[in-house]
Order: C-alpha cells, then structure tokens, then sequence
C-alpha cells in the first residue's frame, strides 16, 4: 500500500508541476503579448485540467485544489475542508486515479445501471 501511495504521489507531484508550468508560461507569453500557438495550448491544457476538477463533487474538488494544484498538505487541507486528513488523502488518489482513468478512457462507465443506460443508447443510435 505505501508502495502504490508513494507511486501515486510522484505522479500527482510531476502533474502539479506540469500545471504549474503551463500558467506560469501563460502569464509569461501574455506579459510578452505573445498569442501564438503556445499559449492557445497551454490555455487549453490548463483549462482542460479547471474543467476536469470542476466534474467532482464538491468537497473532493476542494481537495484536489487544495492538495494537488495548490500544493497544500493534506493536514492543512483536513482543517480547511473539515475531514480526517486520511479522508483527504483517500480522496485525493481516488481523484488521481479518476483522471487517469478519463484520459485512458478505458472502463469509463462501470455501474450495472450506466451500462444499461449506455446499451440503450447504442441501440438507438445504431
């Protein structure tokens, strides 16, 4: 289990990077009016990343926020949100692995009642 934790943290260390990368090089190129086809990317990585957090419920999306794009730890996070910091940390890899598993984009409808609906779907588009 730390194993698979401590893999997941550097993945979600290296991400948090990558964002803040990209809004810094945004906030650089718009200084330098610059409005190439770099900025047009990172905007549109950055803003993919607001979108994808903005799809979990409340509380985790403060959470991934908070710990991943904020780089606030997981104790301080607990205060600030009102849960067990074991909670948060919970919450944050499932939120990790959620957006792995949306940009895989493998296995994304998973429930017996999504898979009827989508079945029902597929029939009537066929």
């Amino acid at each position: 289990m730390k194993d698979k934790r401590r893999e997941l943290n550097e993945r979600m260390i290296a991400f948090r990077e990558d964002y803040i990368r990209a809004n810094a090089r945004i906030n650089f190129l718009l200084a330098n009016d610059d409005r190439g086809e770099e900025l047009e990317q990172l905007e549109k990585f950055v803003g993919y990343v607001d979108n994808m957090v903005n799809c979990f419920p409340e509380r985790q999306r403060q959470i991934v926020k908070l710990c991943i794009l904020d780089d606030l730890p997981a104790t301080s996070a607990a205060i600030e949100v009102g849960y067990h910091y074991t909670w948060i940390l919970e919450l944050r890899d499932r939120a990790i692995e959620a957006m792995e598993e949306v940009i895989d984009g493998k296995r994304i409808i998973r429930s017996k009642l999504g898979l009827e609906i989508k079945e029902k779907l597929d029939a009537i588009y066929r």
